[in-house]
């Protein structure tokens, strides 16, 4: 009887281990898969120059591929919309919803 037991403690270990590993393999090849696109994504932009271009938009305004310049209120302005956005989707918008999240109620 007591052979039986450590066989079953050994099986039931042995399935957890390959259960575990089975998830790990299969969220490493996902992990494997955005790297690579994450990776292959930063060399075609290095190859179009983007780099350059967005840090000559995103500083000074100059639009790419023509003379002109986005007026720094303008870029500001915009600037600051798009923060005061991310900072509320990141840090109000959360507690709004759990407030006003619907609850079950028992009767």
């Amino acid at each position: 009887m007591a052979n039986f037991i450590s066989l079953f403690d050994n099986f039931a270990y042995d399935c957890i281990i390959a259960i575990f590993w089975y998830s790990f393999l299969i969220n490493m090849k996902k992990f494997i898969a955005k790297i690579a696109t994450f990776a292959s994504l930063i060399i075609i932009l290095d190859s179009f120059k983007f780099w350059p271009i967005f840090m000559e938009f995103f500083f000074a305004g100059i639009i790419p591929g023509t003379n002109h310049r986005i007026d720094p209120g303008l870029m500001l302005a915009s600037f600051s919309i798009i923060a005061a956005g991310l900072i509320f989707k990141a840090f109000v918008l959360p507690y709004i919803r759990k407030s006003y999240s619907l609850k079950p109620t028992h009767a």
